[in-house]
């Protein structure tokens, strides 16, 4: 059935008689007979009209939207190819009885805005991790338990936390470099003496933002290498009175570098794509990134480059990461609740060996068309099957 909405009174209609309920708290839209250009496609049983979807996402000092305002549109243009509708709010725009939410029409590529009622379910999109540390974000998660409408990607991943989980699942913890908390000067020295080769990392950043690797080489010399530069040092001490204060103000975790596989004279990372599905976590798609030139990170905003998977895939190893994927999602998932998808960040060894650096939960676009056409199919499929409308 059509559901129309009524541009200068900010309201839907359908051309039915009867009202037809929606989202959670079954709030009503009223058969009136009229229809208008802004046109939408719904599924409909009985008296029931979904599914109704809302987005969370932030805003910035002036008050406009942030976010990926593409996945926006596209997962609303996929839900009008079955019928469906999805809006995109904000910690701001939340009241007892509703949602002020803002929508996109695609056929006429235009955005709109008016309130609903608390939909069905709510894909967690927000872009900051400040911002899930508020006291409006957990009252949102409060609310939303009392209203009992799902909401899932429930917040970002602490890299220590994940690393503390994971390390006592024996299918996991074989594939994790080591990790520890950088608390101490000693405990730095200590392991640099060990491992010669550590990467120091900030624990709430993702991307590649700000991550330094440390070096000690055979004649002594302590290497810190940064994304746009690198500086040499004669001794520890001068290197820790350059870096250390910072890196006690924060918090940052040591992690021991892996010497990992080369394509094309750089190392390079596996960038997969994982979703949730009827038969649990399943690969949506995997690419990978070539090592920027100072070798230190394969994030595309940080120079790293695209190489084709074809060129270096091997069957096994992906029916081995299939098996980690799983494993992945559900410890994730036990761990902060439930997600319905997220992203990893792999290497292989000169053994075929995998090591798992890193777990998004908030996925960036991929450069890869077919893998990011896929990574969207599979969310609105998600919708549909967490809401019992297909």
């Amino acid at each position: 059935m059509m559901l129309y909405f009524h541009e200068g009174s900010r309201y839907f209609s359908h051309t039915g008689v009867q009202p037809l309920f929606w989202g959670n708290n079954e709030d009503f839209v009223e058969g009136r007979g009229e229809t208008s250009r802004f046109d939408f496609k719904m599924c409909e049983r009985k008296n029931q009209i979904g599914p109704l979807i809302g987005i969370l996402t932030g805003k910035n000092k002036a008050g406009l939207l942030t976010g990926n305002g593409s996945l926006f549109k596209s997962i609303q243009a996929e839900l009008q190819e079955i019928g469906g509708f999805s809006f995109v709010f904000t910690l701001d725009d939340l009241f007892p009885q509703g949602i002020h939410g803002y929508f996109h029409h695609p056929s006429t590529d235009t955005w709109h805005e008016t309130d609903f009622p608390y939909p069905e379910i709510i894909y967690n999109r927000l872009p900051s991790r400040k911002t899930e540390e508020s006291e409006s974000f957990h009252h949102l998660i409060k609310t939303l338990k009392e209203k009992e409408v799902p909401f899932f990607n429930p917040c970002f991943i602490n890299k220590l936390d994940m690393y503390e989980s994971f390390k006592n699942i024996p299918s996991i913890s074989k594939h994790l470099p080591f990790t520890a908390p950088l608390m101490e000067k000693s405990a730095l020295l200590a392991l640099l003496e060990e491992k010669r080769n550590l990467y120091i990392k900030p624990i709430k950043q993702s991307q590649g933002k700000g991550i330094t690797l440390l070096t000690m080489d055979e004649s002594g010399e302590w290497r810190l290498v940064k994304e746009k530069d690198t500086a040499r040092f004669s001794s520890f001490d001068s290197l820790w009175e350059c870096e250390g204060d910072k890196w006690l103000a924060e918090p940052y975790l040591m992690q021991e570098m892996i010497q990992t596989k080369q394509a094309a004279g750089k190392k390079y990372d596996l960038r997969g794509h994982v979703h949730f599905g009827k038969k649990g976590y399943t690969l949506t798609g995997i690419g990978v990134r070539l090592a920027n030139k100072q070798q230190l990170t394969t994030h595309m905003k940080r120079g790293g480059s695209l190489y084709p998977y074809h060129s270096i895939r091997n069957p096994l190893l992906e029916t081995e990461i299939k098996s980690l994927a799983k494993h992945c999602g559900k410890a994730l998932s036990d761990l902060y609740g439930f997600f319905g998808e997220f992203t990893f960040d792999l290497g292989l060894d000169e053994r075929n060996h995998i090591w798992l650096f890193e777990l998004n939960s908030k996925p960036m676009s991929f450069d890869e068309e077919e893998i990011e056409l896929k990574k969207r199919s599979s969310i609105v499929r998600l919708f549909y099957q967490l809401t019992h409308w297909v």
